[in-house]
C-alpha cells in the first residue's frame, strides 16, 4: 500500500544523511505523528536491500524495549524503503551539547544509565550497535530526564560466541582500537564508545580528537587519555573511574554492559565530589590503572542468550564501507588539503564478510619505518607506532578539540 495513502508526509526532511532522509509523517486516520526514514536502496551502483532488511530485523527484535526507538511499519517506493519509526520529539542529544557545551554530572549520569539499559538489552541478544554517539541518541522530551531512545542500527552486527567479524566501521572519535587494527569485533567494542560518550557529555570535548583523522586514530590506538583539571574541575572521582574502566585498549579488560550499570558512578544516587585537589586524585587513579594494566586477556562475554529471531548478515557479495555516514544525522564532509595523506580507502582495496571468514586486505608491498612519510596512511602509522613512534612523522602531541560540526564526520 502506498505510504501517501496512509500518512501525510512532509516534503522537507528534519534530518538528512548521505543515503537517507527523515521526514515527519502523520497517520491520516489516527493523527499520530511518526518519523519516516527514507533509505535509498541503491548506493554507488550497488543494491543495499540486505543491509536495510538487517536494520529492520534488528528493530523488530527490539520492539519490546522502551529504550530503543520502535518500528511501526515499512513501506517501499520505487527507489527507497521507508521505515515508519517512533517520533522522539526532543531531537538528538547532540543538539543539547551544541547549545550548552556539556551536561551537568547529574544529567550525564542520567543519560548514561538510560544508554546502558538500552545497550544491556542489545547485548543480551548478542547485538553490537557499533555507532554509539550523541547523534544516535534521541530525547523523548525537552530534557534528558524525560527519557532517551537509541536509534540508527544501520551498521549494527550480531556478535555470537566464537564468531570473528572484522570490519572497519563507526565514527572516528568513537571507534574502538580493535576496529582500527582490524581485529575481531565483540560486544565490548560498544563499551569503548560508552567511555568516549561519558567523557564528551561531561566536558563537551573529545578525549582523542586530533587535528586530522590519522592523529585521532593514533591517539585511540595508544589510548592517549588525560583528565585536565580545567575540564574535570568538580567532576567526581567515580565518573573518572567509570571512563577509565571503559576505555581499555584490550576489549577483554573492559566492563560489560551489566557491570557498567553496577559501577558506583551509575549505581550510587549521589557520588562524592572532590574534597582534595583533582590533579592528585587523577594521579592516584593513574597509578592504580598502571598496576592492573598487565592483566591477562579473558574470554569475551559467554552464556549469551539465543537470538529470538533470525538477523540478516551481510552477503559475501556486499562490500563494506569504511566509516560509513550514519543515515539519520546530517554530516559535514571535511575536504582534505592537496598535500594531505591519502585516506584508508587508498590502501584497503576490499573487504567483505564471507561466512565470518577473515579476508587479507594488507598491501602487496611491505611498508617499513623508512617508508613512513607524509604519504603514510592510518594503517601505516599504526604499524610505525608499534615499532618506534619517533620514526613516524605523523606522531605529534595529543590535541584536544571541542566537538563541533567539522569533528562529526566520517571517511
Amino acid at each position: 500500500e502506498d505510504i501517501n495513502d496512509i500518512y501525510d508526509v512532509e516534503q522537507t526532511p528534519f534530518a538528512r544523511g548521505k543515503f537517507a532522509a527523515v521526514r515527519k509523517a502523520v497517520h491520516k486516520k489516527t493523527g499520530v505523528s511518526f518519523a519516516a526514514k527514507f533509505i535509498r536502496r541503491r548506493r554507488r551502483a550497488q543494491c543495499w536491500a540486505k543491509d536495510i532488511c538487517h536494520e529492520i530485523a534488528v528493530l523488530m527484535l527490539c520492539s519490546d524495549s522502551e529504550h530503543i526507538v520502535r518500528l511501526h511499519s515499512v513501506h517501499e517506493t520505487r527507489s527507497e524503503t521507508a521505515l515508519i519509526l517512533e517520533l522522539a520529539t526532543g531531537g538528538e542529544l547532540q543538539a543539547i551539547l551544541d547549545n550548552v557545551g556539556e551536561l551537568t554530572e547529574c544529567q550525564a549520569r542520567t543519560c548514561m544509565r538510560e544508554i546502558m539499559r538500552a545497550l544491556q538489552y542489545l547485548h543480551k541478544k548478542c547485538i553490537a550497535h557499533l555507532d554509539l554517539k550523541p547523534q544516535n541518541i534521541l530525547l523523548c522530551g525537552e530534557n534528558v530526564e524525560d527519557g532517551l531512545k537509541l536509534c540508527d542500527f544501520g551498521i549494527s552486527r550480531v556478535v555470537e560466541e566464537g564468531g570473528k567479524i572484522r570490519e572497519i566501521l563507526g565514527t572516528p572519535d568513537y571507534v574502538a582500537p580493535e576496529v582500527l587494527q582490524y581485529e575481531p569485533l565483540c560486544l565490548e567494542t560498544d563499551i569503548w564508545s560508552v567511555g568516549v560518550l561519558a567523557y564528551v557529555l561531561l566536558t563537551g570535548c573529545s578525549p582523542f580528537g586530533g587535528d586530522t583523522k590519522q592523529e585521532t586514530f593514533l591517539n585511540i590506538s595508544q589510548c592517549s587519555l588525560t583528565f585536565p583539571e580545567e575540564l574535570f574541575e568538580g567532576v567526581s572521582a567515580e565518573a573518572i573511574d567509570f571512563i577509565r574502566s571503559a576505555l581499555r585498549v584490550k576489549a577483554s579488560d573492559r566492563m560489560s554492559a551489566a557491570e557498567c550499570l553496577e559501577h558506583k558512578w551509575l549505581k550510587e544516587p549521589t557520588p562524592s565530589r572532590y574534597l582534595s585537589d583533582p590533579a592528585e586524585d587523577v594521579a592516584a587513579a593513574e597509578e592504580s590503572d598502571d598496576s592492573t594494566s598487565d592483566k591477562e586477556n579473558v574470554a569475551c562475554a559467554t552464556n549469551k542468550t539465543e537470538l529470538e529471531s533470525k538477523i540478516l548478515i551481510l552477503s559475501h557479495h556486499q562490500q563494506a564501507t569504511l566509516f560509513p555516514d550514519a543515515p539519520t544525522t546530517p554530516k559535514v564532509s571535511r575536504k582534505a588539503p592537496p598535500d594531505s595523506p591519502p585516506s584508508v580507502k587508498a590502501l584497503v582495496k576490499k573487504f567483505q564478510l564471507d561466512n565470518q571468514e577473515v579476508i587479507d586486505v594488507s598491501p602487496k608491498e611491505e611498508t617499513t619505518t623508512e617508508d613512513c612519510s607524509a604519504r603514510c596512511s592510518v594503517i601505516t602509522c599504526l604499524a610505525c607506532a608499534g615499532l618506534s613512534v619517533s620514526t613516524c612523522r605523523h606522531h605529534s602531541p595529543t590535541s584536544r578539540k571541542t566537538l563541533s560540526l567539522d569533528q562529526r564526520i566520517t571517511c
